[in-house]
């Protein structure tokens, strides 16, 4: 990424296989998250998962393609699964919602699998 477009990047290693937590101090959350890979991401990898606690009702999570060339295509989003995420089989973007009281998780699997999607 062309860091002077984009001042508001950072660039973090991560394990694969591993869930990261990740949360923001203000309680508000976030608005957009973006990721982008590395070419030494395979497809033979584990998925890296994230999982994002929340305290505020959101009305929906948007999970899909976004460029800055394309904006997101509302048709191709993707819908949470039934189950907690396995980063040995999850594909990339697949989502796990959490709404129940106390928990309120969404685990989101970054993955070279399906890489094409995003």
């Amino acid at each position: 990424m062309d860091s002077k477009h984009n001042k508001k990047t950072y660039a973090l290693p991560y394990i694969t296989g591993r869930m990261y937590n990740l949360w923001w101090l203000t309680g508000l959350d976030f608005s957009s998250f973006k990721l982008v890979y590395s070419d030494y991401f395979k497809d033979t990898d584990d998925a890296v998962l994230f999982r994002f606690n929340y305290t505020l009702q959101r009305e929906a999570f948007d999970i899909g393609i976004d460029t800055p060339n394309n904006p997101i295509n509302w048709s191709q989003l993707l819908y949470p699964t039934a189950y907690i995420l396995d980063s040995s089989n999850c594909t990339n973007g697949q989502y796990y919602h959490d709404d129940t009281i106390g928990n309120r998780t969404l685990q989101l699997c970054a993955s070279a699998k399906n890489g094409t999607y995003f």
